[in-house]
């Protein structure tokens, strides 16, 4: 059966199909049962547009299986770590480096919810691969220009909210008393319910009549506003918070706390536990000036905007709490969301020489956006924004350096108080990395030491250790596995072997260039009995 109906969020009965992969039948089966079990191992369930790019990976992964005309595979059981490297260089090749990086990356992610995989395939597809640097790095704005388009946004949002809003609230004065209201406030309720005055002699009562011209947008102008006005509100409010414009576009009417405005929005790629982020909106759009205003009544400003379009659509039986709406100068009804500017589009309140683009204005805001804290991002996510905006990359390798190098100076000082080179007790004391001065008494407990080789990275904080030149070869073993093991780990490897890690690296650092080359040419035979330690095995020195 290589058919399987995923329950997706926008698609409850989605209907997988693999019969056209040309995989074998068993393969594909096990391919549709990793489906199923990655749509349901997510919180919320998954979306259409993220099975179908997954399906995108694994086809181009079966045309590649395909293609090896020496091999044929029955099973997912038949696919080695040799594969999945020998794969990963042919996308290298024949694809871009965003295209391969993304195909691989999800094909790793739904082998690993399959569990006829060979358990050292498995460790393969859990190695992290790092996420390859985009082509055209996203340049920041300039403060002059991030700050021109703010204020010019402002300016726009400001405009079209003194005519909507006023022109809604003598609507409303129609509806509160009909008969002590005007003319004209009579014809701007019926545009509010309806779209357009009822009677064609009512357009004299709210627009000067010119044959010819566009006289119904005329009207609707009054009370909705246009695509470029939404435009502006939006760009106003990812100029505060670097919020992109998908989360922005479906966000909805927000809710007020004293001197803030709530923003419920949903940003489905942070995962179920932050799917739903409520981001706080307060504080000067200008901090220079004073009368400026703040970003929580820039938001009120945009939800009374659109109030008049939330009113038609309850007239129309269409129910709507969304925030960004608009309505242009053609088409019988209202869109929801944000405009995307299309070739030849011009925005009559955009500064001359300016263009719109939301990932760099993200970028641009003072300690938002990609400068945010990784927690806002699962760590893949996170990596992609630094690794595209040359700022943060320039910063987070400084802070890298300098966190490293801290790292490594705390491990040389802790090595030199309590490591002495030449504290040599004799073969027989030999742990499996140190030498220890007396192994019948563990300095903690008082009684014999069984730390020297199920946990032997423990030996680093004993102050019975000594490190001596024989063991030099299994000191860079034992690095070298640590080494292989961060990029299957993580963030995992930082918290249980990054500190004893760095103590090896400047243990061995101590000794010279010609001993370390000596020691490397053993190193390799003691690299099984560092794995065997680690997975609590028994001991198999050489």
């Amino acid at each position: 059966m290589s058919t399987v109906v995923l329950s997706l969020e926008d698609a409850p009965h989605y209907e997988l199909d693999l019969t056209r992969l040309r995989l074998s039948q068993g393969m594909a089966y096990e391919l549709a049962m990793g489906f199923l079990a990655w749509t349901t191992s997510f919180n919320g369930g998954r979306r259409r547009a993220s099975v179908e790019a997954m399906k995108r990976a694994v086809s181009a992964f079966a045309r590649w299986l395909n293609s090896q005309e020496e091999e044929s595979f029955a099973s997912l059981g038949e696919v080695t770590p040799f594969h999945l490297r020998k794969y990963q260089e042919f996308l290298r090749v024949t694809l871009s480096p965003a295209t391969s990086d993304g195909y691989f990356r999800d094909l790793r992610t739904l082998l690993r919810q399959c569990p006829e995989l060979p358990e050292l395939t498995r460790v393969e597809a859990r190695r992290r691969v790092g996420i390859v640097p985009a082509k055209n790095p996203i340049q920041r704005y300039s403060p002059q220009e991030f700050s021109a388009i703010r204020n010019a946004a402002r300016r726009a949002l400001e405009t079209a909210h003194e005519r909507i809003h006023s022109a809604h609230l003598e609507a409303l004065a129609y509806k509160n008393d009909p008969s002590t209201a005007t003319e004209r406030e009579r014809v701007l309720y019926e545009i509010m319910r309806f779209g357009a005055p009822q009677n064609r002699s009512d357009y004299a009562h709210v627009v000067a009549w010119r044959v010819g011209a566009k006289v119904t947008w005329a009207t609707r102008r009054l009370l909705f506003p246009d695509a470029t006005e939404v435009m502006a509100a939006a760009v106003l409010l990812a100029c505060r918070r670097g919020v992109n414009l998908s989360p922005l576009s479906t966000a909805v009417v927000p809710s007020y706390h004293g001197a803030l405005a709530q923003l419920d929005l949903d940003k489905p790629r942070r995962g179920p536990s932050q799917r739903f982020w409520p981001e706080l909106v307060s504080g000067p759009i200008e901090p220079d000036e004073e009368d400026a205003g703040d970003y929580a009544r820039a938001v009120l400003m945009v939800a009374e905007m659109t109030e008049p379009l939330r009113t038609w659509f309850s007239n129309s039986g269409e129910e709507t709490n969304r925030l960004f709406m608009w309505w242009g100068s053609t088409g019988s009804k209202p869109k929801l969301g944000i405009p995307l500017r299309r070739g030849g589009t011009t925005i009559p309140w955009l500064p001359e020489g300016a263009v719109i683009d939301f990932r760099r204005l993200r970028r641009s805001v003072p300690n938002e956006g990609v400068s945010k804290e990784p927690t806002d991002h699962d760590p893949d996510t996170y990596l992609r924004y630094v690794l595209s905006d040359p700022v943060s990359v320039k910063a987070h390798q400084i802070s890298a350096s300098l966190g490293i190098q801290d790292a490594m100076d705390r491990a040389r000082q802790v090595v030199h108080s309590r490591l002495q080179l030449g504290n040599d007790t004799g073969e027989g004391n030999d742990a499996l990395i140190v030498n220890c001065e007396d192994p019948s008494r563990n300095p903690e407990t008082g009684l014999a030491c069984d730390r020297g080789y199920f946990t032997f990275l423990d030996c680093l904080d004993c102050p019975n250790a000594a490190t001596v030149s024989r063991l030099l070869p299994r000191q860079l073993a034992a690095l070298s596995v640590l080494s292989e093991l961060r990029g299957v780990l993580s963030e995992l490897w930082e918290k249980k072997f990054a500190r004893h890690y760095y103590m090896l690296r400047a243990m061995t650092e101590r000794h010279s260039d010609e001993e370390l080359r000596a020691a490397m040419q053993e190193s390799e035979r003691y690299i099984p009995t560092i794995m065997a330690a680690l997975r609590s095995e028994s001991p198999t020195i050489g």
